[in-house]
C-alpha cells in the first residue's frame, strides 16, 4: 500500500486535480492509489513534487499523527496553555498530517464556547490556501491565534491576524504554521 490518496486528500486535492498536475488520467491516479499499478522512482519522485512531499512519505507506514494540544482560545483569540479532553478518538479516520487542537473558550465567529477545534497544520508553501479564512495561526515566539489570516505582501509584517471574536488585529512579520480548521466537537 501507499500513502498517496491520505497525502493528497489532506491537502484538499481531487484526483482530478493531481491527475492534471501530472499530466496523466484520473482512472491512472486511482490505479496508484489502489496500488494496482507499481510505482516506479519516476512515479515516486513526480507525485512526489505535486503533493509537496517526500518520497518516503509517499510509501512508508503510517500511523496516526499525535494531536497536539494548543490549550484554550481566549476572547481575543489567543491561545493559553491548558489541560484538554482526550479528542484523539474522534478523529477516527480523517487523513490528518499534523493535527492539532484547542478548546474555544469564548464564542469565536462560527465557533462556540465549550468545542474542541481540531485543526490540521499545513506545509509553509500551502499558507496562501488559508488567506481571508478562519484558521490557527502559529507565530515563531510559540504563540498561536484563531483569526482570520489576511496576507498584506507590501507590508514589512506580510501577515495580519484578524480575531473572529474581541481583540485587536496582530501584524505578524512571519508564521511558523498555519492550520485549517477541520473538526469542531461540542461536548453534550
Amino acid at each position: 500500500m501507499n500513502n498517496i490518496r491520505q497525502l493528497r486528500k489532506a491537502q484538499g486535492m481531487t484526483q482530478a486535480e493531481l491527475a492534471r498536475r501530472l499530466e496523466t488520467s484520473v482512472a491512472t491516479i486511482s490505479r496508484l492509489e489502489s496500488a494496482d499499478i507499481r510505482l516506479s522512482a519516476d512515479w515516486l519522485t513526480r507525485i512526489a513534487e505535486a503533493l509537496g512531499a517526500r518520497m518516503g512519505e509517499l510509501i512508508e507506514e503510517r500511523g496516526r499523527p499525535a494531536l497536539a494540544a494548543l490549550g484554550h482560545i481566549r476572547a481575543d483569540g489567543w491561545a493559553v496553555p491548558g489541560a484538554l479532553p482526550d479528542s484523539a478518538g474522534l478523529l477516527g479516520d480523517v487523513p490528518l498530517a499534523d493535527p492539532v487542537q484547542v478548546l474555544i473558550g469564548a464564542d469565536q465567529g462560527g465557533f462556540k464556547a465549550g468545542e474542541v477545534l481540531i485543526a490540521d497544520r499545513l506545509p509553509s508553501f500551502q499558507i496562501p490556501q488559508l488567506y481571508n479564512r478562519p484558521c490557527l495561526a502559529g507565530l515563531e515566539d510559540g504563540r498561536a491565534r484563531l483569526a482570520r489570516l489576511v496576507p498584506m505582501p507590501e507590508s514589512d509584517a506580510p501577515y495580519l491576524l484578524v480575531p473572529l471574536g474581541d481583540g485587536e488585529a496582530f501584524q505578524a512579520t512571519a508564521l511558523s504554521w498555519a492550520a485549517r480548521p477541520v473538526l469542531a466537537v461540542r461536548a453534550l
